[in-house]
């Protein structure tokens, strides 16, 4: 079922990519881009937020979202190519993967915060892009490239009938109602959107826990919404840096600079303090979001605190699969998740001690939530890393901070609710030294 899911989307994806004009990847390649900016991170430490801040800025380019779904498309991915787990160690990618993985990324790149739509063009291209992205959340539907196109379409047309303003969320919901009708088993819940509102269109549907696709996700859930963004141009995508965020990408540098071969890398080593991260963790395995692998007919889980209560839980894996893996699949779910935590930042410092000092920057997480001048002074400093200035969207954007991709909202003291199962964890000696060395030796 994995590789029918995966042939479905790209089958369906090249026949929408038939109808795109003059499309950026006919101009540019992703060897021409100048400047990578990447943020490393372990999953829960807080990176969707600052990604979603810097990339307010026009000075950036950035994705619509993580681009883990086409390290799936191209087949980079565990379990494909006889890869043992997420940890890709330096593999070579083909010319024609290469042009695909190029066509992928381009095809998602944006400037600055979201626009009001205004133009027919503006609109065409923002319903290209939905019809691009829907099929990678929802390939069970099998719908064909003109279904696709077709709902959307019939979805613009009744949304500017009843509304004279943009709003994505709503737009995204008047589309999920139109599938709705045609594929009742479908569940809207699995979208990033506030549970409230959604309960408000949707209230006879109950809130899910099982992932969306009992086989396969190609996108993991919560699912992005979409939003209008301005498209680059040519000249922007050779001169403005990129900036780029996947949790999974602390086992993927060396991948990263093989599609970016031309590209100076600025790396921002994102840290949290590790009981609030792996808090976090536990949380997102009993989330309706984060399936990243079914393990079925490749290993049983017996994690106690998940596979216990869930039926899922025997053979979905959440987040990150981290070398070596295998040795937790019958630990309880509270060391399964500090392994998590400690395996992404003990690949990142063996990445970082290949590059440059002055390519690398740490910053915490904690330094983004405190204080409205704390959080400033910190994304000042990520700015002067990169080479850029503030500006006026950006700014607005610190100073209105709002969570995105929480399971829930952030709170660095909710972990002490389980302070008796994450203090022997986390008071383990090679944990301890890994705190100490991430700069959190008082916590």
């Amino acid at each position: 079922m994995t590789s029918q899911y995966l042939d479905y989307a790209k089958a369906v994806r090249e026949e929408i990519f038939q109808h795109i004009n003059q499309p950026l990847w006919y101009q540019k390649s992703i060897q021409d881009v100048s400047k990578v900016v990447i943020i490393l991170s372990s999953p829960r430490s807080g990176s969707s937020l600052l990604f979603h801040l810097l990339s307010h800025t026009e000075q950036l380019l950035s994705l619509n979202g993580e681009h883990t779904t086409y390290y799936k498309l191209n087949g980079y991915s565990f379990p494909f190519r006889n890869f043992q787990s997420d940890f890709l160690e330096n593999p070579k990618i083909s010319k024609s993967d290469l042009k695909n993985f190029s066509r992928d990324f381009l095809s998602s790149v944006g400037v600055g915060s979201e626009q009001v739509i205004s133009r027919p063009e503006e609109l065409k291209n923002f319903t290209q892009l939905m019809a691009l992205r829907l099929p990678m959340q929802w390939p069970q539907l099998g719908m064909s490239a003109e279904q696709w196109l077709g709902y959307i379409a019939e979805a613009c047309r009744q949304y500017f009938y009843e509304h004279s303003t943009w709003n994505s969320s709503i737009f995204l919901i008047d589309i999920l109602k139109r599938l709705l009708i045609y594929y009742p088993g479908f569940n809207p819940f699995y979208y990033d959107i506030k549970p409230s509102l959604l309960k408000s269109h949707f209230p006879n549907i109950s809130y899910p826990k099982a992932p969306p696709n009992p086989h396969f996700c190609i996108e993991e859930p919560p699912f992005i919404v979409l939003k209008p963004r301005r498209c680059p141009t040519s000249e922007e995508i050779s001169s403005k840096p990129w900036l780029l965020k996947a949790s999974i990408d602390a086992f993927r540098l060396p991948l990263l600079k093989q599609l970016f071969p031309n590209a100076e890398f600025k790396i921002i080593h994102l840290t949290r303090l590790p009981a609030t991260s792996i808090n976090g963790l536990y949380d997102g395995w009993s989330h309706r979001g984060f399936f990243s692998h079914n393990l079925e007919g490749i290993a049983n889980l017996a994690i106690p605190g998940y596979s216990d209560l869930y039926e899922w839980g025997k053979h979905w894996w959440n987040y990150e699969l981290p070398p070596q893996w295998k040795k937790v699949i019958n630990q309880p779910l509270e060391y399964v998740c500090c392994f998590q935590w400690s395996s992404s930042h003990q690949v990142i410092l063996e990445s970082l001690a290949q590059e440059k000092a002055n390519n690398i920057l740490r910053v915490k997480f904690e330094d983004i939530i405190s204080s409205s001048q704390q959080r400033l002074l910190t994304i000042g400093r990520i700015l002067e890393f990169i080479g850029i200035g503030e500006d006026n969207e950006l700014k607005k954007v610190v100073e209105e901070m709002q969570p995105v991709m929480c399971s829930v909202p952030a709170d660095e003291t909710r972990w002490l609710n389980r302070k008796s199962l994450i203090l022997p964890v986390i008071n383990q000696k090679s944990i301890r030294q890994l705190t100490n060395e991430l700069g959190y030796e008082n916590r």
